[in-house]
């Protein structure tokens, strides 16, 4: 495939692990043709680091979250003209042989290519599942053999975007801001017909997922669960068609009653934000930020 590529990273405050990441990239067997950062108003000396690199496109914005950060770094490297967007998170740095690793795979049209997400402490484990043979797999042992998983993809972790389908389904949703972006997006493009691929010959390296041993919310992850909840309703939207709210309606029942079953402190705080999220989402309201929440969060503390 003799395409031109940009590597999009998006970065907040993690100036250590940016760098790795982009050592990773410049040392790929195949370089990118490009290295695009978007910096999310980071307070770490990231601004200066990245000004200082003359290979680097750097941009430089209010915190965004990652799914603002991800559609102005997407939405750039497209109006540049390149044919394949790579995304990747800060945390996170590919394997030197996973961009040619991608790029070799037999596409069978527009799509999209995603590294193996391996944990950075433990290679034989995932970092997240996937879902193969109708399980999740959580150990790299058990996809031994296996070249490719059609249908799932862990996104925005090494993930190879043909610029086709930005041109037919635009980009991740700004307004989302952070948490579910990357599965919205993901919904949008399987319903367009385009196959989501996982290639496991190419490796990305990333923190494990954090199991939620905790089922009791801290103060400090609040407002953070109002995104996760909020923004559910996009992702039904795309599956769901005309009947998203209903079924949007049954999940955050669920989880009002999780709270009642699972929440033992602040749990008018948690009722409060759960609303908020559901009369927000309800409304089409996603013009709140962390600000906003986080008054909520302090209104149901006194």
């Amino acid at each position: 495939m003799n395409k031109k590529v940009a590597a999009v990273i998006v970065t907040y405050n993690r100036l250590a692990l940016l760098k790795e990441c982009v050592q990773a990239l410049e040392t790929q067997e195949r370089l990118p043709d490009a290295i695009v950062v978007v910096n999310n108003g980071s307070t770490d000396g990231t601004d200066q680091w990245l000004d200082s690199k003359k290979n680097i496109i750097a941009f430089h914005q209010e915190n965004s979250g990652g799914a603002g950060g991800f559609h102005r770094g997407m939405k750039e490297a497209y109006d540049l003209g390149f044919d394949w967007i790579w995304v990747m998170d800060d945390d996170g740095y590919p394997h030197a042989n996973a961009l040619q690793n991608l790029l070799d795979f037999p596409v069978p049209g527009p799509c999209i290519l995603n590294s193996l997400v391996l944990s950075k402490d433990d290679s034989s484990k995932l970092a997240f599942s996937l879902k193969f043979n109708g399980k999740h797999v959580n150990d790299a042992q058990e996809l031994m053999g296996v070249p490719v998983i059609n249908g799932d993809i862990n996104p925005f972790n090494g993930t190879l975007i043909a610029r086709d389908i930005f041109t037919k389904i635009g980009f991740p949703k700004k307004e989302m801001f952070i948490w579910g972006d990357e599965t919205e997006f993901c919904t949008r493009v399987a319903k367009n017909g385009f196959p989501l691929i996982t290639v496991t010959g190419s490796i990305f390296y990333h923190p494990k997922a954090k199991e939620e041993t905790d089922k009791d919310w801290k103060y400090e992850v609040i407002w953070r669960k109002y995104y996760g909840m909020r923004n559910q309703s996009l992702i039904l939207k795309n599956t769901k068609n005309s009947f998203y709210k209903l079924y949007y309606t049954k999940y955050m029942a669920y989880e009002f009653l999780n709270i009642l079953k699972y929440q033992k402190s602040l749990r008018l705080t948690k009722f409060l934000v759960a609303s908020e999220a559901y009369m927000d989402a309800i409304l089409n309201d996603f013009s709140k930020r962390p600000a906003n929440i986080k008054a909520i969060s302090r209104l149901g503390k006194r």
